[in-house]
């Protein structure tokens, strides 16, 4: 080995690591611990304060804000309500027209008002929502089936904008050929697969059942595929022109807005409109011919694990004397997660966990139902426990305790509902749909404080009878026809996703 190489040899060895020497195992430590160690589970000491619990506060007094009510010199309505933090507006134009007054035509509101944001005045679909984009600004059409609405939200600064924009939309609509081929497109593929939901077929087959063909409310407001696929242009125009006027009109602000400001902004945007509205069809009772109708109604999805269900029928119109007591009934009944239903339901049985009912306002007499899924094996359990539960409330009176409390929910519920200026909008909208007086919020926690075990009896016995009532079921239909039949309510009728009755057993 040369000298160079030893040398490096000697480099390459002095940087390996040492040999660690061996040791002992460590032995255990006689320490004793500083702290106990901590329990996995601790029940909270208890205190003094704890041996009862608190009494219940004051109830709270509800106060609506202020509604001013102002008017543009082509008669419409202007409803106000001024609240300056934050800087945000909230602007309904709300047509009291909607599906129900169309029912000639299933779809047609729902689909004008779909089309109407895509193009006006000569102004593209891109134009109008690049516009909005840079406000900040978003506009929506909601409708119903009584009514439509154009909903605009955003900051207060960019409203001379905006609501000149929405008026465009509103009055000046083009429905050019293309975008309408495109919506009709869009919208009959959109309800070709609502027959892949189950809650959507479920609802439509229930509007037919329980209101009959032929009647405003027997179509779900976005109408049928072959409805959509023939609508044209002009039958879209002459809606507009029919049914689209300031005399159908209300125009509902809440937010940063002072009345000298807006109304002038409001006059120079909607004051010109002009037009005359057809007159409006009264809503009636669904026919009586359909109490000999079978009370169960099933469209069959096979090796469905779960069945949706819907049995109810009608309530009071929004505006009928009854309608608190209804609201009552329906909080003891169904409609929150402490109710009767629920309770028996979800809590002691276990067959469902989102079930609810609804008493849902319309002009006409409003449906009142239960809506939920169910395990498929208890369904017929399922609608055995809710017809018990409503011939409770038929025949016994609620306990005063279970009254009080149900009441003092809904009393607690009130300001919630005005909480952002959205919601107050959405609230006082109400007023001109359903044609109630301007007082109806000031009086609301009174007309609740006075409903009666006996008001919420005679509600029941009037909507919740079961000659009236019925029994909508999407699922499995060989797996749940013996339990069903069972049931013992007479003969089953069978509807397909699109609502045809297609058999009887």
């Amino acid at each position: 080995m040369t000298r160079r190489a030893l040398a490096i040899a000697c480099l390459l060895a002095s940087c390996a690591p040492a040999v660690m020497p061996r040791t002992d195992p460590v032995a255990a430590s006689s320490v004793k611990p500083v702290a106990r160690p901590v329990e996995s589970f601790r029940l909270t000491p208890d205190a003094p304060f704890r041996e009862k619990e608190p009494p219940a506060g004051a109830n709270i007094e509800f106060h609506p804000p202020a509604i001013q009510s102002l008017a543009l010199k082509n008669g419409i309505r202007v409803w106000l309500v001024e609240r300056p933090k934050p800087s945000l507006a909230s602007i309904r134009v709300v047509v009291s027209r909607g599906a129900a007054d169309v029912d000639t035509r299933p779809g047609a509101i729902d689909f004008l008002m779909f089309a109407v944001r895509f193009s006006a005045a000569g102004r593209s679909r891109a134009e109008i929502f690049g516009q909005l984009s840079e406000l900040s600004t978003e506009v929506t059409t909601p409708d119903s089936q009584d009514w439509s609405e154009f909903l605009l939200k955003g900051p207060s600064h960019a409203l001379p904008r905006t609501v000149e924009l929405m008026s465009t939309l509103l009055v000046k609509p083009e429905f050019n050929d293309h975008e309408v081929e495109r919506h009709k497109s869009y919208l009959s593929a959109h309800v070709d697969q609502e027959a892949n939901n189950a809650g959507a077929v479920a609802r439509r087959s229930f509007a037919l059942a329980t209101w009959g063909p032929g009647h405003p409310y027997s179509q779900v407001p976005v109408g049928r595929p072959e409805d959509i696929r023939a609508l044209t242009r002009a039958e879209i125009v002459r809606i507009h022109a029919d049914h689209f006027a300031p005399a159908t009109t209300t125009i509902v602000a809440a937010g940063d807005l002072r009345a000298p400001d807006l109304l002038p902004l409001l006059e120079s945007s909607f004051g010109a409109w002009k037009g005359k509205a057809a007159p409006r069809k009264p809503i009636p009772e669904p026919s009586r011919e359909l109490d000999s109708a079978p009370r169960i109604v099933v469209i069959n999805r096979s090796g469905a694990p779960q069945s949706h269900l819907i049995y109810g029928g009608v309530g009071p119109a929004r505006a009928a004397s009854d309608w608190n007591a209804a609201v009552v009934l329906n909080a003891v009944y169904g409609g929150t997660n402490s109710s009767r239903l629920s309770r028996s339901l979800r809590n002691e049985l276990g067959f469902t966990w989102s079930g609810l009912s609804m008493l849902l306002p319309r002009r006409g007499p409003s449906p009142f139902y239960w809506e939920g899924e169910v395990a498929r094996e208890a369904t017929a359990e399922t609608l055995r426990e809710i017809r018990r539960r409503a011939k409770e409330l038929r025949e016994l009176e609620v306990p005063p305790a279970e009254l009080g409390e149900v009441k003092q929910r809904i009393r607690l519920g009130f300001p919630g509902e005005f909480e952002t200026v959205e919601d107050i909008t959405e609230r006082i909208a109400a007023l001109a749909i359903y044609e109630l007086p301007m007082s109806e919020y000031e009086t609301a926690q009174q007309r609740i404080d006075a409903v009666t075990a006996a008001d919420v009896k005679r509600a029941a016995a009037a909507y919740l009878d079961p000659a009236r009532t019925r029994a909508v079921i999407v699922g499995d239909w060989e797996v749940l026809k013996t339990s069903l039949k069972s049931l013992g309510w007479g003969p089953i009728e069978l509807r397909d996703a699109t609502g045809k009755i297609t058999g009887r057993e």
